[in-house]
């Protein structure tokens, strides 16, 4: 790097007239803050030896510089206000961080650094997420999006109503995967990949969370950040790979086998790994809960007077009031053309060599469990 630019570390609070040569690697989209309703914008700045620092514009600070720190490019920039960062908050976004302000001199220069913001990456094998279903681990990935479903207004835990939209995404080795864009991004991201979706635009993403609901799945984050067609060289490798692979391609956004619903297919742990039943009533009593457990037991059915099946909303698997066959909107997923569809269930009682554990299976596992489908469970039961 240049002598006469910094670095991003060798930048101090009481520094003055420095400058120092970035790439914007990560732009989030401008928020409001519950406190006292000031909107705030948080970026990622990255320097050329690698370091990062967390930069924050303000009110009309995030209109003033829209056309400036786009994603991607390189800028000089000089005299950002420079304070360091509260301990508890360090493990998150640095030492440092920065505020970009109206005396904040900011240059675009005509360089192409994209690999070096490619080099930052670790992706994610479609393989490799149920390591990290429900957890607080960030992965990224790269992916081509092949299709989308409408957005739709749902009702969070919270009560809050939000819009959330599904982007479906598929890797060389044909798997696909349901990628979940919430908010800001269903506004943003979402927008700019329906208008390319005819193309099979190539995503880089990062910062996604993996789910288990409704099999595994990914869905935005806070902070998670999108390069859509980026210059990247291994994007370009995957347009070539979807050209060459055109016609299948096509064959699966036509048969759509993406849209059934099934449960996580998950690999068996090794024996050390399972927990059993006593150690999970101990954790259930815990102020942290573990959303999951490997049980190794037998399962039985000891109350027979029960329903096996109920009617549910053959979309997000909901239960529903609907008539069966019916076609209705649900309320929970808004979907206005779901169907009403019958689904197994069973009350059962887990058993291993340490106690018992009562539990609710539902669905495919339910099916397997009684070696019969949905639609036989509701003609006998």
């Amino acid at each position: 790097m240049d002598e006469k630019f910094k670095l991003i570390p060798d930048i101090y609070p009481t520094q003055r007239d420095w400058t120092t040569k970035i790439i914007v690697t990560e732009k989030l989209a401008p928020k409001i803050a519950k406190q006292n309703q000031s909107r705030y914008q948080y970026m990622i700045l990255m320097d050329l030896k690698g370091n990062k620092v967390q930069a924050t514009l303000y009110d009309a600070n995030i209109n003033a510089f829209e056309d400036q720190l786009i994603l991607g490019k390189t800028y000089l920039i000089s005299n950002a206000t420079v304070r360091d960062t509260k301990h508890e908050y360090r493990s998150l976004v640095g030492e440092k961080q920065w505020t970009i302000t109206g005396r904040t001199r900011i240059e675009e220069l005509p360089e192409d650094n994209m690999a070096l913001i490619f080099s930052t990456y670790e992706f994610t094998a479609f393989d490799e997420l149920e390591k990290y279903m429900d957890s607080n681990k960030d992965i990224s990935i790269i992916a081509l999006c092949i299709d989308m479903k409408p957005k739709r207004l749902i009702q969070t835990r919270s009560g809050n109503q939000t819009y959330v939209q599904d982007i479906i995404v598929i890797n060389k080795s044909f798997q696909t995967m349901m990628l979940t864009m919430w908010d800001s991004y269903v506004d943003r991201e979402c927008v700019l990949i329906a208008e390319n979706i005819a193309n099979k635009p190539v995503i880089v993403a990062s910062h996604l969370k993996v789910s288990s609901f409704n099999g595994i799945t990914l869905s935005t984050k806070t902070n998670s950040n999108f390069f859509i067609n980026a210059t990247f060289n291994e994007v370009a490798e995957y347009k070539a790979w979807a050209d060459g692979n055109i016609d299948k391609l096509n064959e699966i956004i036509e048969e759509k086998p993406y849209l059934v619903l099934t449960p996580s297919k998950l690999s068996p742990l090794e024996e050390s790994q399972f927990t059993t039943i006593k150690r999970v009533h101990s954790l259930l009593l815990g102020m942290t809960q573990p959303k999951h457990f490997w049980i190794k037991a037998t399962a039985s059915i000891k109350v027979m007077k029960q329903s096996f099946w109920y009617i549910a909303c053959n979309n997000c698997n909901r239960v529903s009031n609907a008539n069966l066959g019916e076609t209705y909107q649900c309320v929970y997923c808004k979907c206005s053309q779901t169907k009403a569809v019958p689904r197994a269930k069973a009350y059962v009682q887990l058993e291993d060599s340490t106690g018992v554990l009562n539990a609710n299976v539902i669905g495919e596992p339910a099916e397997k469990l009684l070696h019969c489908s949905s639609d036989t469970l509701m003609q006998h039961s």
